[in-house]
């Protein structure tokens, strides 16, 4: 995924549909090469990005904090019995 790519999809909050009818009225100006199809674009962009910059992208960063690990991480708690002889 080229940076132009990454750029595009950060105006249009991550909508791939529109990432791809921008590239494609800008390779009718002569302005790039035609796009690859929408499909293969989808397929790039699920390669290239976390599912956190994806719903960063779309929804902000309220959204792609519901994607961090770290808070994903179930607590944990351990308990230490020790037998002392006296």
């Amino acid at each position: 995924m080229t940076p132009e790519v990454r750029r595009l999809l950060a105006l249009w909050k991550g909508g791939v549909a529109a990432v791809h009818r921008e590239l494609t009225v800008r390779a009718a100006r002569g302005e790039g090469e035609p796009p690859p199809s929408v499909p293969t674009l989808y397929r790039a962009i699920r390669r290239d990005l976390t599912p956190e910059e994806r719903a960063g992208l779309a929804g902000g960063e309220r959204a792609a904090r519901k994607h961090d690990v770290l808070v994903v991480r179930p607590l944990v708690l351990v308990l230490v019995l020790v037998d002392v002889d006296e």
